[in-house]
């Protein structure tokens, strides 16, 4: 019984190490609510899926027309995610002028 006993805690302890040494790893994204292989492969972090899980839509920003087949990186320049501007002409040249 103390084998027993002695075996459950060192499988415990290592669960636990394990545990706390994933939680402790800096997401480069920032604070995200999507899991990594939303976006990522287990392969390699800088291969993307070919299917993204992640919904665009769940941001407040969905994707539409032409966005919709936007790469990634051509708005997100920094991989903190929440540092993207989301106005029109903070992308595209102000045609009418409006903003000069």
């Amino acid at each position: 019984m103390k084998r027993f006993l002695l075996l459950l805690a060192l499988v415990n302890a290592i669960i636990g190490t394990i545990i706390l040494s994933q939680s402790s790893v800096k997401n480069p994204h920032g604070k995200l609510q999507w899991d990594c292989q939303d976006c990522h492969t287990t392969e390699s972090w800088s291969e993307m899926r070919d299917s993204l899980l992640f919904d665009h839509a769940t941001t407040g920003f969905a994707l539409v027309g032409a966005h919709a087949a936007a790469d990634c990186i051509g708005c997100h320049k920094e991989p903190v995610f929440r540092n993207v501007a989301v106005s029109c002409v903070d992308c595209h040249a102000d045609q009418h002028n409006v903003n000069s």
